[in-house]
């Protein structure tokens, strides 16, 4: 929902993204403003592998990102997410940013070949179900 917070939880061993990707955020001061420009370039303008800069700067603009990894703490912070060094420690950051007691943890295995869809989408006749993996 908007305003949650993300709790992502990867290795990262490849990296965080090819150079344009991380450059492109460790630039941006403002998320709002780096979706405009997606929004305003016309696509023969559009840079590599450009949508998944704007995916991810989607995300940022509604959400918290917490990153659980062995990436370095300045790496992370300029990709616009908040490290982590455990799971717990995120919780943690989450509950505290939040201000809940109590609230809904949505675990995702395996989160790059699941979809997960809201739950007024599954009585949608069209899809499966609520969710499924690739």
């Amino acid at each position: 929902r908007d305003g949650g917070v993300i709790i992502a939880v990867g290795e990262c061993a490849d990296g965080v993204g090819g150079d344009g990707f991380f450059c492109t955020f460790r630039d941006c001061t403002d998320v709002t403003e780096l979706l405009r420009q997606f929004r305003e370039t016309p696509p023969e303008e559009t840079v590599t592998d450009q949508w998944q800069s704007h995916i991810f700067a989607r995300i940022l603009e509604k959400h918290t990102v917490i990153l659980v990894s062995g990436v370095e703490e300045e790496t992370v912070r300029a990709l616009h997410m908040l490290p982590a060094k455990t799971v717990e420690e995120a919780v943690e950051q989450a509950i505290s940013m939040t201000g809940l007691k109590h609230c809904d943890i949505t675990v995702i295995p395996e989160g790059i070949s699941t979809i997960v869809l809201k739950e007024d989408q599954k009585e949608r006749e069209d899809l499966p179900g609520k969710e499924m993996t690739l």
